[in-house]
């Protein structure tokens, strides 16, 4: 790498890291591994200063903006759907849509783990997909009792109620809203099944070969195991913070049968 192609490349450094600091890292990994040593010199010291200006933009807390009752909407979902595109244009979509769901069975207690909101729909609940087999399935046919938790950066959502499985319909529809190389990898795998490591490798290739082999056009037929989950909020709660004397607002609805959800009122931080 020439002298002038590294002040260009750290320049481009710069510019990425702001975004990917994974990226920038990368980038100083291969510079030093250059005979150059002003390459060396400025390209990983652009992509450092670059880490460092995007670790500081991103540790600077915004001002506190209250959540007011009187700005709250009639359903809860507005508000959760606002929070959440709101901190996609800000982050990303993987971040504006993972939550934290919690279910339990009288055998194994309360499990918790991550999974990607793909919908919050008024009439249905929130949805999202899996196996039907995992984990979360058999907690699902043991206790119907769950919990989801949306977080996104001082903002918070709870959604606590029941989850079933989908019908047919809904879960091709969960299933095809996958990425489509996800797709052909569900075709393969059993969720949080044991598996040897010279087993899982042999799937990898299996996946590999059906990857190089697909059109990318004939629909990817959904395995009998994959469903989507309905969660049934009972009640929504929403949480915003960031107040300096932790005096953050707490808001809770409430589902009252037929008259759907009402604004229950404030919580205690």
């Amino acid at each position: 790498m020439k002298s002038r192609e590294a002040l260009a490349a750290a320049a481009a450094a710069v510019r990425v890291a702001t975004t990917k600091t994974k990226d920038a890292l990368a980038f100083a990994a291969r510079a030093m591994k250059s005979k150059d040593a002003v390459a060396v010199v400025a390209a990983a010291s652009a992509a450092t200063a670059a880490i460092l200006l995007y670790r500081r933009r991103r540790s600077r807390r915004p001002p506190f903006v209250p959540l007011r009752r009187s700005e709250l909407p009639t359903h809860p979902y507005d508000l959760a759907q606002r929070w959440i595109d709101e901190h996609q244009r800000a982050t990303n979509f993987l971040e504006a849509h993972c939550v934290c769901l919690a279910t339990s069975s009288p055998s194994g207690g309360a499990t918790a783990r991550t999974v990607l909101l793909q919908k919050l729909d008024q009439d249905v609940g929130l949805i999202f997909g899996s196996q039907a087999s995992s984990l979360k399935g058999s907690d699902a046919a043991a206790d119907v009792r769950a919990e989801a938790v949306l977080r996104l950066g001082e903002r918070q959502v709870r959604f606590r109620g029941t989850i079933r499985l989908g019908d047919a319909g809904q879960s091709d529809d969960a299933f095809h809203r996958v990425p489509r190389g996800a797709q052909l990898g569900l075709t393969l795998l059993r969720q949080g099944t044991p598996c040897a490591d010279d087993e899982y490798a042999a799937i990898e290739q299996r996946w590999l070969a059906l990857a190089a082999d697909d059109d990318g056009e004939a629909p990817v037929a959904r395995p009998p195991d994959f469903s989507a989950f309905i969660l049934e909020p009972a009640t929504v709660e929403f949480y915003q913070g960031g107040h300096p004397g932790f005096c953050n607002d707490r808001f809770l609805y409430k589902q009252i049968g037929l008259a759907g959800f009402v604004l229950e009122g404030r919580l205690m931080a």
